[in-house]
Protein backbone atom coordinates (compact mmCIF):
# COMPACT_ATOMS: atom_id res chain seq x y z
CA UNK A 1 0.00 0.00 0.00
CA UNK A 2 2.98 2.34 0.74
CA UNK A 3 4.41 1.81 -3.00
CA UNK A 4 1.23 2.46 -4.23
CA UNK A 5 0.55 5.94 -2.37
CA UNK A 6 4.54 6.40 -3.21
CA UNK A 7 3.77 5.62 -7.19
CA UNK A 8 0.33 8.14 -7.03
CA UNK A 9 2.12 10.56 -5.60
CA UNK A 10 5.18 10.78 -7.69
CA UNK A 11 3.06 11.00 -10.49
CA UNK A 12 0.86 14.08 -9.66
CA UNK A 13 4.01 15.82 -8.88
CA UNK A 14 5.38 14.93 -12.19
CA UNK A 15 2.12 16.48 -13.49
CA UNK A 16 2.53 19.46 -11.67
CA UNK A 17 5.87 19.52 -12.36
CA UNK A 18 5.55 19.30 -16.22
CA UNK A 19 2.44 21.75 -16.45
CA UNK A 20 5.01 24.71 -15.41
CA UNK A 21 7.23 23.95 -17.93
CA UNK A 22 6.29 24.76 -21.47
CA UNK A 23 5.98 22.44 -24.34
CA UNK A 24 7.12 22.44 -27.64
CA UNK A 25 5.80 21.95 -31.15
CA UNK A 26 8.23 22.99 -34.11
CA UNK A 27 6.00 21.96 -37.53
CA UNK A 28 8.17 22.51 -40.94
CA UNK A 29 7.80 21.56 -44.31
CA UNK A 30 10.32 20.64 -47.26
CA UNK A 31 11.73 23.51 -49.37
CA UNK A 32 9.72 26.22 -49.51
CA UNK A 33 10.54 29.83 -49.78
CA UNK A 34 10.09 32.28 -47.15
CA UNK A 35 7.47 34.72 -49.56
CA UNK A 36 5.12 31.65 -50.91
CA UNK A 37 3.55 33.24 -47.06
CA UNK A 38 0.32 35.18 -47.21
CA UNK A 39 1.93 36.75 -44.27
CA UNK A 40 5.56 37.66 -45.77
CA UNK A 41 3.81 38.79 -48.95
CA UNK A 42 2.80 35.93 -51.32
CA UNK A 43 -0.20 37.37 -53.49
CA UNK A 44 -1.50 33.96 -54.90
CA UNK A 45 -0.93 31.41 -52.37
CA UNK A 46 -3.14 30.80 -49.47
CA UNK A 47 -1.97 30.55 -46.13
CA UNK A 48 -4.94 31.36 -43.79
CA UNK A 49 -3.81 29.06 -40.82
CA UNK A 50 -0.05 30.04 -41.04
CA UNK A 51 -1.33 34.28 -41.29
CA UNK A 52 -3.38 33.69 -38.63
CA UNK A 53 -0.81 32.32 -36.29
CA UNK A 54 1.55 35.25 -37.53
CA UNK A 55 -1.27 37.53 -36.33
CA UNK A 56 -1.68 35.90 -32.38
CA UNK A 57 2.32 35.74 -32.41
CA UNK A 58 5.66 36.45 -33.28
CA UNK A 59 6.93 36.74 -36.47
CA UNK A 60 10.33 37.04 -37.32
CA UNK A 61 11.50 39.11 -40.03
CA UNK A 62 15.42 38.38 -40.51
CA UNK A 63 16.15 34.24 -39.60
CA UNK A 64 18.33 32.15 -41.47
CA UNK A 65 19.33 28.57 -42.02
CA UNK A 66 23.27 27.84 -42.62
CA UNK A 67 23.08 25.53 -46.04
CA UNK A 68 19.85 25.78 -48.18
CA UNK A 69 19.56 22.04 -48.34
CA UNK A 70 17.62 19.24 -45.60
CA UNK A 71 20.11 17.10 -44.57
CA UNK A 72 22.16 20.02 -43.20
CA UNK A 73 19.29 22.17 -42.40
CA UNK A 74 17.70 19.09 -40.17
CA UNK A 75 20.81 18.50 -38.30
CA UNK A 76 21.65 22.41 -37.57
CA UNK A 77 18.41 22.38 -35.97
CA UNK A 78 18.16 19.72 -33.82
CA UNK A 79 21.77 19.85 -32.58
CA UNK A 80 21.99 24.04 -32.36
CA UNK A 81 25.16 23.80 -34.17
CA UNK A 82 27.00 24.49 -37.28
CA UNK A 83 26.95 22.39 -40.18
CA UNK A 84 30.77 23.08 -40.36
CA UNK A 85 31.34 21.27 -36.27
CA UNK A 86 28.57 18.58 -37.31
CA UNK A 87 29.99 17.89 -40.80
CA UNK A 88 27.28 18.33 -42.69
CA UNK A 89 27.93 20.88 -44.92
CA UNK A 90 26.97 18.16 -47.63
CA UNK A 91 23.49 17.08 -48.48
CA UNK A 92 22.83 13.40 -47.29
CA UNK A 93 25.79 13.35 -44.62
CA UNK A 94 25.67 12.42 -40.97
CA UNK A 95 26.54 14.39 -38.29
CA UNK A 96 30.02 13.18 -36.23
CA UNK A 97 29.30 10.82 -33.84
CA UNK A 98 29.99 12.75 -31.09
CA UNK A 99 26.89 15.02 -31.78
CA UNK A 100 23.96 15.83 -29.47
CA UNK A 101 20.91 17.14 -29.95
CA UNK A 102 17.89 17.92 -28.57
CA UNK A 103 16.87 14.57 -26.97
CA UNK A 104 20.00 14.52 -25.05
CA UNK A 105 19.36 17.90 -23.59
CA UNK A 106 15.34 17.76 -22.75
CA UNK A 107 14.54 13.95 -22.55
CA UNK A 108 16.83 14.17 -18.80
CA UNK A 109 14.59 17.60 -18.34
CA UNK A 110 11.99 15.30 -18.43
CA UNK A 111 10.58 15.86 -22.16
CA UNK A 112 9.46 12.96 -24.82
CA UNK A 113 11.14 14.32 -27.99
CA UNK A 114 9.44 12.97 -30.99
CA UNK A 115 10.24 13.15 -34.64
CA UNK A 116 7.36 12.81 -37.00
CA UNK A 117 7.73 12.37 -40.48
CA UNK A 118 10.43 13.29 -42.67
CA UNK A 119 13.91 12.13 -40.52
CA UNK A 120 17.07 12.99 -43.40
CA UNK A 121 19.61 12.77 -40.27
CA UNK A 122 21.72 10.63 -38.40
CA UNK A 123 23.35 8.84 -37.02
CA UNK A 124 21.10 7.37 -34.62
CA UNK A 125 23.01 7.80 -31.70
CA UNK A 126 23.37 11.48 -32.25
CA UNK A 127 19.52 12.10 -33.14
CA UNK A 128 17.93 9.93 -30.93
CA UNK A 129 14.31 10.89 -31.12
CA UNK A 130 11.27 8.95 -30.37
CA UNK A 131 10.56 8.60 -34.08
CA UNK A 132 7.08 8.01 -36.00
CA UNK A 133 7.22 6.85 -39.45
CA UNK A 134 4.63 6.04 -42.25
CA UNK A 135 2.72 9.66 -42.29
CA UNK A 136 4.01 10.77 -45.29
CA UNK A 137 2.05 13.37 -47.10
CA UNK A 138 -1.34 12.53 -44.46
CA UNK A 139 -2.04 15.45 -42.53
CA UNK A 140 -4.93 13.52 -40.41
CA UNK A 141 -1.92 10.62 -39.92
CA UNK A 142 0.42 13.55 -38.90
CA UNK A 143 -2.16 14.78 -36.10
CA UNK A 144 -2.92 11.60 -34.87
CA UNK A 145 0.95 10.44 -34.18
CA UNK A 146 0.85 13.92 -32.45
CA UNK A 147 -2.03 13.46 -30.35
CA UNK A 148 -1.14 9.85 -29.50
CA UNK A 149 2.20 11.36 -27.83
CA UNK A 150 0.74 14.66 -26.25
CA UNK A 151 -1.67 12.19 -24.43
CA UNK A 152 1.25 9.67 -23.32
CA UNK A 153 2.99 12.05 -22.02
CA UNK A 154 0.48 14.02 -20.31
CA UNK A 155 -0.24 10.39 -18.71
CA UNK A 156 3.24 10.01 -17.40
CA UNK A 157 3.59 13.56 -16.22
CA UNK A 158 6.30 14.52 -18.44
CA UNK A 159 6.70 17.54 -21.00
CA UNK A 160 6.29 16.96 -25.04
CA UNK A 161 8.69 18.46 -27.43
CA UNK A 162 7.55 17.49 -31.07
CA UNK A 163 8.95 18.12 -34.20
CA UNK A 164 6.05 17.64 -37.23
CA UNK A 165 8.28 17.07 -40.31
CA UNK A 166 6.39 17.46 -43.52
CA UNK A 167 7.44 16.56 -47.50
CA UNK A 168 5.03 19.52 -48.08
CA UNK A 169 7.34 21.45 -51.12
CA UNK A 170 9.27 18.75 -52.25
CA UNK A 171 9.42 18.29 -55.50
CA UNK A 172 7.70 15.97 -57.18
CA UNK A 173 4.62 18.41 -56.44
CA UNK A 174 1.70 15.77 -56.19
CA UNK A 175 0.24 16.87 -52.17
CA UNK A 176 -3.06 19.57 -52.48
CA UNK A 177 -5.18 20.41 -54.93
CA UNK A 178 -3.22 22.48 -58.09
CA UNK A 179 -6.43 23.19 -59.80
CA UNK A 180 -6.93 26.23 -56.86
CA UNK A 181 -3.90 27.80 -58.80
CA UNK A 182 -4.45 28.09 -62.77
CA UNK A 183 -1.06 28.30 -64.34
CA UNK A 184 -2.42 31.16 -66.21
CA UNK A 185 -3.42 33.37 -63.41
CA UNK A 186 -0.62 32.99 -61.24
CA UNK A 187 1.72 36.61 -60.21
CA UNK A 188 5.21 35.32 -61.23
CA UNK A 189 7.91 36.93 -58.64
CA UNK A 190 10.23 39.42 -60.34
CA UNK A 191 13.18 37.27 -59.55
CA UNK A 192 11.77 34.50 -62.10
CA UNK A 193 11.40 34.56 -65.61
CA UNK A 194 7.91 34.07 -66.26
CA UNK A 195 7.47 30.80 -68.43
CA UNK A 196 5.22 28.42 -68.86
CA UNK A 197 7.12 25.50 -67.56
CA UNK A 198 7.50 27.54 -64.46
CA UNK A 199 3.95 28.73 -63.98
CA UNK A 200 2.87 25.01 -64.42
CA UNK A 201 5.24 23.75 -61.46
CA UNK A 202 4.34 26.82 -59.18
CA UNK A 203 0.87 26.00 -59.53
CA UNK A 204 1.90 22.60 -58.24
CA UNK A 205 3.89 23.56 -55.37
CA UNK A 206 1.71 26.20 -54.10
CA UNK A 207 -0.85 23.40 -53.96
CA UNK A 208 1.59 21.83 -51.57
CA UNK A 209 2.16 25.02 -49.75
CA UNK A 210 -1.51 25.17 -48.82
CA UNK A 211 -1.34 21.50 -47.64
CA UNK A 212 1.18 22.43 -45.31
CA UNK A 213 -0.76 25.43 -44.37
CA UNK A 214 -3.98 22.82 -43.54
CA UNK A 215 -1.63 20.90 -41.32
CA UNK A 216 -0.78 23.96 -39.07
CA UNK A 217 -4.31 24.59 -38.97
CA UNK A 218 -5.17 21.23 -37.01
CA UNK A 219 -1.81 20.88 -34.97
CA UNK A 220 -3.31 24.27 -33.91
CA UNK A 221 -6.91 22.83 -33.18
CA UNK A 222 -4.99 19.82 -31.80
CA UNK A 223 -3.60 21.77 -29.41
CA UNK A 224 -6.49 23.62 -28.46
CA UNK A 225 -8.56 20.51 -27.96
CA UNK A 226 -5.97 19.21 -25.19
CA UNK A 227 -6.28 21.82 -23.34
CA UNK A 228 -2.40 22.41 -23.91
CA UNK A 229 -2.54 25.53 -26.35
CA UNK A 230 -1.89 28.34 -23.39
CA UNK A 231 1.13 26.34 -22.34
CA UNK A 232 2.77 25.26 -25.90
CA UNK A 233 5.60 27.26 -28.04
CA UNK A 234 3.90 26.47 -31.24
CA UNK A 235 6.83 27.31 -33.95
CA UNK A 236 6.28 27.16 -37.84
CA UNK A 237 9.08 27.17 -40.49
CA UNK A 238 9.05 26.96 -44.49
CA UNK A 239 13.34 25.12 -44.19
CA UNK A 240 15.17 26.56 -47.01
CA UNK A 241 14.05 27.83 -50.23
CA UNK A 242 11.99 25.81 -52.85
CA UNK A 243 13.60 23.57 -55.03
CA UNK A 244 13.09 25.97 -57.76
CA UNK A 245 15.54 29.08 -59.78
CA UNK A 246 17.15 30.75 -57.13
CA UNK A 247 16.15 29.22 -53.61
CA UNK A 248 17.44 25.91 -52.60
CA UNK A 249 20.82 25.19 -53.60
CA UNK A 250 21.86 28.48 -53.35
CA UNK A 251 23.54 31.18 -50.72
CA UNK A 252 20.89 34.09 -52.52
CA UNK A 253 18.19 34.86 -49.63
CA UNK A 254 15.32 33.18 -50.85
CA UNK A 255 17.64 29.95 -50.27
CA UNK A 256 18.98 30.78 -46.46
CA UNK A 257 16.25 33.51 -45.50
CA UNK A 258 13.53 31.19 -43.60
CA UNK A 259 9.86 31.89 -42.96
CA UNK A 260 9.48 31.75 -39.02
CA UNK A 261 6.29 32.26 -36.51
CA UNK A 262 6.72 32.07 -32.81
CA UNK A 263 2.92 31.15 -30.93
CA UNK A 264 2.49 31.18 -27.36
CA UNK A 265 -0.58 32.65 -26.07
CA UNK A 266 0.62 32.50 -22.50
CA UNK A 267 4.30 34.51 -23.19
CA UNK A 268 4.08 35.96 -26.50
CA UNK A 269 2.73 39.12 -27.62
CA UNK A 270 0.51 38.95 -30.37
CA UNK A 271 1.39 40.34 -33.42
CA UNK A 272 4.56 40.78 -32.38
CA UNK A 273 7.53 41.63 -35.19
CA UNK A 274 11.45 40.30 -34.44
CA UNK A 275 13.79 42.35 -36.48
CA UNK A 276 16.91 40.71 -34.70
CA UNK A 277 18.94 38.75 -37.46
CA UNK A 278 18.50 35.27 -36.09
CA UNK A 279 20.39 31.78 -37.07
CA UNK A 280 18.53 27.99 -36.97
CA UNK A 281 21.00 26.91 -34.29
CA UNK A 282 19.64 29.69 -32.56
CA UNK A 283 16.67 27.72 -31.91
CA UNK A 284 18.12 24.84 -29.83
CA UNK A 285 19.42 26.31 -27.12
CA UNK A 286 16.44 28.72 -26.68
CA UNK A 287 14.19 25.55 -25.97
CA UNK A 288 16.80 24.17 -23.42
CA UNK A 289 17.04 27.62 -22.00
CA UNK A 290 12.99 27.38 -21.68
CA UNK A 291 12.58 24.06 -20.24
CA UNK A 292 14.86 25.25 -17.52
CA UNK A 293 18.13 23.33 -18.80
CA UNK A 294 22.00 24.66 -18.62
CA UNK A 295 24.48 24.67 -21.54
CA UNK A 296 28.04 24.15 -21.12
CA UNK A 297 29.93 26.06 -23.14
CA UNK A 298 30.72 24.62 -26.49
CA UNK A 299 27.50 22.28 -26.01
CA UNK A 300 25.91 24.47 -28.89
CA UNK A 301 27.04 27.21 -31.37
CA UNK A 302 23.49 28.93 -31.40
CA UNK A 303 22.79 32.03 -29.10
CA UNK A 304 19.46 31.53 -27.02
CA UNK A 305 16.47 34.10 -28.68
CA UNK A 306 14.42 33.85 -25.22
CA UNK A 307 14.77 37.77 -25.16
CA UNK A 308 12.71 38.02 -28.50
CA UNK A 309 10.31 35.60 -27.76
CA UNK A 310 9.82 38.00 -24.63
CA UNK A 311 9.47 41.21 -27.39
CA UNK A 312 12.81 42.60 -25.82
CA UNK A 313 15.17 44.62 -28.46
CA UNK A 314 18.45 43.38 -27.68
CA UNK A 315 21.01 41.83 -30.69
CA UNK A 316 21.70 38.32 -30.68
CA UNK A 317 23.83 38.00 -33.78
CA UNK A 318 25.64 40.55 -35.60
CA UNK A 319 26.26 37.93 -38.31
CA UNK A 320 24.69 34.66 -40.05
CA UNK A 321 26.76 32.51 -42.53
CA UNK A 322 25.85 30.58 -44.55
CA UNK A 323 27.53 28.10 -47.27
CA UNK A 324 26.73 26.34 -50.80
CA UNK A 325 28.29 22.60 -51.03
CA UNK A 326 27.44 21.34 -54.73
CA UNK A 327 29.43 17.85 -54.30
CA UNK A 328 27.23 15.04 -53.74
CA UNK A 329 24.14 16.13 -54.93
CA UNK A 330 22.68 13.92 -57.39
CA UNK A 331 23.96 14.57 -61.11
CA UNK A 332 26.78 16.48 -59.68
CA UNK A 333 28.92 14.80 -57.05
CA UNK A 334 31.90 15.50 -58.50
CA UNK A 335 31.15 19.50 -59.60
CA UNK A 336 33.15 21.73 -56.91
CA UNK A 337 31.83 25.01 -56.83
CA UNK A 338 31.32 25.75 -53.14
CA UNK A 339 29.83 29.37 -52.39
CA UNK A 340 30.61 30.90 -48.65
CA UNK A 341 28.29 33.96 -47.48
CA UNK A 342 27.71 36.66 -44.86
CA UNK A 343 25.08 38.77 -44.31
CA UNK A 344 24.38 41.56 -41.20
CA UNK A 345 21.24 43.13 -40.70
CA UNK A 346 21.81 44.85 -44.08
CA UNK A 347 23.93 43.53 -46.34
CA UNK A 348 24.80 40.33 -47.88
CA UNK A 349 28.17 38.92 -49.22
CA UNK A 350 28.87 36.08 -51.19
CA UNK A 351 32.05 34.81 -52.20
CA UNK A 352 33.19 32.18 -54.84
CA UNK A 353 36.13 31.14 -54.79
CA UNK A 354 36.00 28.58 -57.94
CA UNK A 355 33.78 32.31 -59.96
CA UNK A 356 36.00 31.07 -63.11
CA UNK A 357 33.86 27.59 -63.38
CA UNK A 358 30.01 27.14 -63.97
CA UNK A 359 27.80 26.54 -60.70
CA UNK A 360 24.77 24.09 -61.24
CA UNK A 361 23.49 21.89 -58.92
CA UNK A 362 19.89 18.74 -59.84
CA UNK A 363 17.79 21.22 -61.28
CA UNK A 364 20.37 22.53 -63.66
CA UNK A 365 21.48 20.07 -65.16
CA UNK A 366 19.58 19.82 -68.61
CA UNK A 367 19.89 23.87 -69.09
CA UNK A 368 23.81 23.36 -68.78
CA UNK A 369 23.87 20.79 -71.44
CA UNK A 370 21.95 23.20 -73.47
CA UNK A 371 25.16 25.58 -72.66
CA UNK A 372 28.00 23.23 -73.41
CA UNK A 373 26.58 21.13 -75.31
CA UNK A 374 26.24 18.04 -73.21
CA UNK A 375 22.39 17.69 -72.58
CA UNK A 376 21.38 14.87 -70.43
CA UNK A 377 17.68 14.55 -71.21
CA UNK A 378 17.63 11.41 -68.83
CA UNK A 379 18.69 13.09 -65.68
CA UNK A 380 17.46 11.12 -63.00
CA UNK A 381 16.48 14.42 -61.01
CA UNK A 382 14.28 17.28 -61.41
CA UNK A 383 15.13 17.27 -65.32
CA UNK A 384 15.73 20.95 -65.61
CA UNK A 385 12.85 21.75 -67.04
CA UNK A 386 12.64 24.99 -65.55
CA UNK A 387 15.83 26.40 -66.58
CA UNK A 388 15.88 24.58 -69.92
CA UNK A 389 13.05 26.81 -70.94
CA UNK A 390 14.75 29.61 -69.35
CA UNK A 391 17.88 29.09 -71.66
CA UNK A 392 15.56 28.79 -74.54
CA UNK A 393 14.57 32.09 -73.83
CA UNK A 394 18.03 33.88 -73.30
CA UNK A 395 17.78 36.04 -76.65
CA UNK A 396 14.53 37.41 -76.02
CA UNK A 397 15.75 40.19 -73.98
CA UNK A 398 17.83 41.93 -71.02
CA UNK A 399 16.13 40.36 -68.50
CA UNK A 400 16.35 37.03 -69.50
CA UNK A 401 19.84 37.23 -70.77
CA UNK A 402 20.73 38.30 -67.18
CA UNK A 403 18.65 35.95 -64.73
CA UNK A 404 20.26 33.19 -67.05
CA UNK A 405 23.91 34.36 -66.74
CA UNK A 406 22.83 34.69 -62.91
CA UNK A 407 22.08 30.76 -62.75
CA UNK A 408 25.73 29.30 -64.15
CA UNK A 409 28.00 32.61 -62.97
CA UNK A 410 28.91 33.91 -60.02
CA UNK A 411 30.97 36.61 -59.76
CA UNK A 412 34.43 36.40 -57.25
CA UNK A 413 32.39 38.60 -54.88
CA UNK A 414 28.86 39.97 -54.85
CA UNK A 415 27.76 42.79 -52.03
CA UNK A 416 24.06 43.44 -52.07
CA UNK A 417 22.33 46.38 -50.05
CA UNK A 418 19.17 44.28 -49.14
CA UNK A 419 17.59 47.67 -47.81
CA UNK A 420 17.22 49.13 -51.43
CA UNK A 421 18.11 45.68 -53.51
CA UNK A 422 16.04 43.04 -52.12
CA UNK A 423 16.24 40.82 -54.79
CA UNK A 424 20.22 41.04 -54.70
CA UNK A 425 20.92 41.77 -58.07
CA UNK A 426 22.94 44.48 -57.76
CA UNK A 427 26.52 43.56 -57.27
CA UNK A 428 28.15 46.96 -55.28
CA UNK A 429 31.70 45.01 -54.53
CA UNK A 430 33.36 47.63 -56.60
CA UNK A 431 31.47 50.54 -55.61
CA UNK A 432 33.88 53.00 -54.11
CA UNK A 433 31.00 53.54 -51.81
CA UNK A 434 30.66 50.37 -50.29
CA UNK A 435 34.27 49.55 -50.51
CA UNK A 436 34.40 49.65 -46.17
CA UNK A 437 31.28 47.86 -45.69
CA UNK A 438 32.94 45.12 -48.54
CA UNK A 439 36.03 45.19 -46.53
CA UNK A 440 34.49 44.70 -43.01
CA UNK A 441 32.43 41.55 -44.47
CA UNK A 442 35.16 40.16 -46.38
CA UNK A 443 37.29 40.20 -43.13
CA UNK A 444 34.38 38.93 -40.67
CA UNK A 445 33.31 36.42 -43.42
CA UNK A 446 37.12 35.10 -43.66
CA UNK A 447 37.89 34.94 -40.08
CA UNK A 448 34.93 32.76 -39.37
CA UNK A 449 35.56 30.19 -42.17
CA UNK A 450 39.25 30.24 -40.73
CA UNK A 451 38.09 29.62 -37.11
CA UNK A 452 35.63 26.73 -38.91
CA UNK A 453 39.03 24.92 -40.68
CA UNK A 454 37.26 26.09 -44.13
CA UNK A 455 39.98 28.94 -45.29
CA UNK A 456 39.89 27.14 -48.66
CA UNK A 457 36.43 26.04 -49.42
CA UNK A 458 37.80 24.38 -52.63
CA UNK A 459 39.76 22.07 -50.76
CA UNK A 460 37.05 21.32 -48.02
CA UNK A 461 35.40 20.17 -50.69
CA UNK A 462 37.75 18.58 -52.76
CA UNK A 463 38.01 16.87 -49.73
CA UNK A 464 34.21 15.72 -49.35
CA UNK A 465 34.00 14.50 -52.38
CA UNK A 466 37.14 12.17 -52.20
CA UNK A 467 36.09 10.75 -48.82
CA UNK A 468 32.26 10.07 -51.03
CA UNK A 469 34.03 8.72 -53.59
CA UNK A 470 36.02 5.94 -50.70
CA UNK A 471 32.44 5.15 -49.13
Amino acid sequence: MTWRILTITAFACGVAWAQQKPNFVFVFSDDVNRDSWGVYGNPDCQTPHIDRLARQGLLFEKAYCSVAMCGPFRQELYSGRTPWRTGTLANHSKSSPDTKSLPHYLGPLGYRVALIGKSHVGPKSAYPFDTVGGVKDNNDKFVAAAAKIIDESVDQGQGFCLFLASSDGHAPFTTGDPSAYPPDKLTIPPYWLDTPELRENLSKYYAEVTHFDALVGKTHALLEAKGQLENTLLMVCTEQGAQLPFGKWTCFDNGLHMGLIAHWPKRIQAGALAPQLISLMDVAPTLVELAGGELKPGDMDGRSMVSVLDGEPGIINDYVFGAFTNCNIIDNRERIYPIRSIRDSRYTLLWCPNYEDLTSNVTLTNALGLIDGKSKSGSSHGKGDIAMSWVKRMKKGERAEFLVKRLFHRPEYALYDRRSDPLEETNLAAHPKHRETLERLSKALHERLKELGDENPVATETELAKMRKQK
